[in-house]
């Protein structure tokens, strides 16, 4: 259920989560203050975005998980005072202890979400396209955490540790997807990519690149 209310310079919206996933961005700089508001109320704990962006899972039994990927959110648990979940951590149930979701700023330490392993060199890229702007590069082996992708699997955007300002980015990029190898138990439904993602069609990387080199 979703309650919206406004007035002339701000808003306030009051969802109620029960089961599902949930992906958002509330904007604003991280951490500051606006006029608008909103919350997200689950089974587990209410979240109070601050701008940020992350996502929310609730399972049918309840069980609640809160990622985020950019900036920072409040977590109010009953009548206990509030307390921050920042970028590059989750948070399983509550009162719970935020996790950091990934050490190296490529592979999560969350399990249960949709992984792809790189088997060679690929450059991550701001946007589904080669001629995007590079974020930063993969080593053969690595694992990352496939948020969504282009039609037919084209193009897969994962989580990608950039710089704190880079708020083009904002700790996302986007891998060549024929290139690697989905973990088919996880990966069963890739949630389809916004239309900003799905408007830069690129023609991919070379096929007959080495190993040893770095490809789209």
């Amino acid at each position: 259920m979703t309650t919206l209310s406004s007035t002339d310079d701000a808003f306030a919206v009051d969802v109620a989560l029960d089961a599902g996933h949930l992906v958002t961005a509330f904007g604003g700089a991280p951490g500051g203050e606006s006029g608008s508001a909103m919350t997200i109320a689950t089974p587990a704990f209410t979240v109070h975005p601050l701008g940020s962006e992350f996502e929310l899972w609730v399972t049918e039994s309840g069980e609640t998980t809160l990622v985020v990927t950019w900036g920072s959110v409040e977590v109010l648990v009953g009548d206990e005072a509030p307390f921050p979940v920042d970028a590059n951590h989750y948070l399983v149930g509550a009162p719970g202890i935020a996790q950091v979701l990934s050490t190296d700023g490529v592979t999560p330490s969350l399990t249960g979400v949709c992984t792809a392993t790189t088997p060679t060199n690929l450059n991550v890229r701001l946007a589904p396209n080669e001629d995007s702007r590079r974020l930063g590069g993969t080593l053969a082996g690595q694992a990352f955490w496939v948020r969504s992708s282009t039609e037919g699997n084209l193009w897969l955007q994962v989580y990608f540790q950039t710089d704190a300002l880079d708020e083009e980015a904002r700790n996302l990029g986007w891998i060549y997807g024929p290139a690697v190898q989905l973990d088919p138990e996880n990966c069963g439904t890739i949630l389809r990519s916004a239309l900003d993602g799905r408007l830069f069609g690129g023609p991919g990387i070379d096929h007959a690149a080495s190993d040893t080199e770095e490809t789209d």
